[in-house]
């Protein structure tokens, strides 16, 4: 032939293909032989997707089923010590809703209609979160593979597991070097028993908790149109119990209702790769906790890091917020607080009365009695934590057992619930003035002064005589 076989032209009409004018039967022959021969040819297969690797597997697997109208995957074979042998494809259990479960592929295994093998896996030396298939098939087949990943990038795009949606997140398994798909996966966040009524602050602590975070949740298009980035940085400060898990839970509800994907990291020196993950599937606020672990001290590499982190210019134009929390701010490395790094520096606080007595309320909700007056149980605890607040009514519920287990809390139940209390409150509040004792305030909120006063009387010791 004048031309050698490879070199050869055809122009493709749909399934059509239309050989040369010049070129006659026997040449055509020959080379639908040699393209046969060449489509047997068995090629690599090496896909790169940016997401999580289960859920990729995820979608490859729907990609199938979409395909194939079934995601069968069959066993290959391998060549080992004792001759070839059959290895079925592992199913992995994947969480893709909270206590909603599909399985999925993964390792090696064999596609209907692929002849050839592939497996799913994760680049333990990338910089970011990457699902890919490798594998050998024959040429004649890459069409076939390349369809099924448009596909799965498509499927990725629409219906994954984790965009829009609030879990837990370890990346541990970098350190350690392999990925088990049985246990390194994110942990949805059950949500379902957060109520956001229960997320009491004094008007000011609110208002700032609003314009710092949650106004850019809420109303994303109009920042946008305005021109205001949606890349923030905010700190949340507060001993403990001051209600900064509280808040992550409750901004999480308000990430997933807009749209937005929350990440809850348990570790801060994870920051950099949770915010790689934030970026495949933003817009999406990564919350870490205890932030002070390595921002505290001197300068050392770990607190670089996350400070590169922060300035990272790939996040610069990104709709990426991140929310740190600590409970020593006074220990926090000034390089971390400045403006650039974070927007907005949120301190809870303890409690005052008036608040008190609203988180009193919101905790107790409907097996509160409508008349009981929380007043002086809201003086008595004044400068303690929400989460203190909690466990008075938590104690205070003891006391209706008395009576039935589904009686009213009142004024007298909460105030015993408080008292039990007495003990706790001091330790937790060592540098504050010693609080009113319990009964003598609900007497002169409940009864006045008058009857205070007699109450005092009948209780001084008699004169010696």
């Amino acid at each position: 032939m004048a031309k050698k076989l490879d070199q050869i032209k055809f122009e493709r009409e749909g399934t059509k293909v239309i050989i040369p004018a010049d070129m006659d039967f026997a040449a055509v022959a020959q080379w639908a032989s040699w393209m046969a021969e060449q489509e047997q040819q068995v090629v690599t297969i090496n896909e790169r997707l940016r997401a999580f690797p289960l859920d990729g597997a995820r979608a490859f697997r729907r990609a199938c089923e979409v395909k194939y109208g079934i995601a069968r995957h069959t066993a290959t074979e391998v060549n080992g010590f004792f001759g070839s042998v059959k290895v079925k494809p592992q199913l992995v259990g994947v969480e893709v809703a909270p206590g909603q479960t599909e399985l999925v592929p993964w390792g090696r295994f064999m596609v209907p209609g692929i002849k050839g093998w592939l497996q799913t896996g994760t680049d333990m030396s990338a910089a970011e979160p990457t699902f890919i298939i490798t594998g050998e098939i024959v040429a004649g087949d890459r069409g076939k593979v390349t369809e099924l990943m448009d596909l799965t990038r498509q499927l990725l795009r629409d219906e994954s597991i984790y965009k829009g949606k609030a879990f837990r997140m370890d990346f541990s398994y970098l350190n350690r070097g392999e990925f088990n798909p049985s246990t390194d996966h994110p942990e949805f966040l059950k949500l379902d028993t957060t109520r956001e009524d229960q997320l009491v602050f004094d008007a000011e602590t609110a208002d700032k908790l609003k314009m710092a975070m949650w106004i850019p949740i809420e109303h994303r298009a109009n920042c946008q149109a305005a021109g205001i980035p949606l890349k923030r940085g905010v700190l949340l400060a507060g001993g403990y119990g001051t209600g900064k898990t509280m808040t992550a839970m409750v901004t999480a509800i308000k990430a997933q209702r807009h749209g937005w994907t929350f990440i809850y990291l348990r570790e801060a020196s994870e920051l950099p790769m949770g915010l790689r993950f934030a970026e495949q599937y933003g817009p999406a606020v990564v919350f870490v906790e205890d932030v002070d672990r390595v921002a505290t001290g001197e300068r050392t590499v770990e607190m670089d890091d996350l400070l590169n982190t922060l300035d990272g210019v790939d996040t610069k134009n990104g709709q990426v917020m991140v929310v740190l929390t600590t409970n020593h701010l006074e220990n926090i490395n000034r390089a971390l607080l400045r403006p650039g790094r974070l927007d907005a520096i949120v301190t809870l606080k303890p409690v005052d009365a008036e608040t008190a007595v609203r988180l009193l309320k919101a905790y107790a909700g409907s097996r509160l009695d409508p008349q009981a007056d929380l007043s002086a149980a809201g003086k008595v605890l004044a400068g303690h934590s929400p989460a203190m607040i909690r466990e008075a009514i938590e104690r205070a519920k003891m006391s209706t057992m008395e009576r039935g287990p589904d009686e009213a809390l009142t004024s007298i139940d909460v105030i015993r619930g408080v008292r039990l209390m007495d003990e706790h409150l001091a330790l937790m509040n060592t540098d504050a003035p010693k609080p009113p004792d319990v009964l003598s305030t609900v007497l002169s909120t409940m009864m006045g002064k008058v009857i205070e006063e007699k109450f005092e009387s009948l209780m001084r010791p008699a004169p010696e005589r």
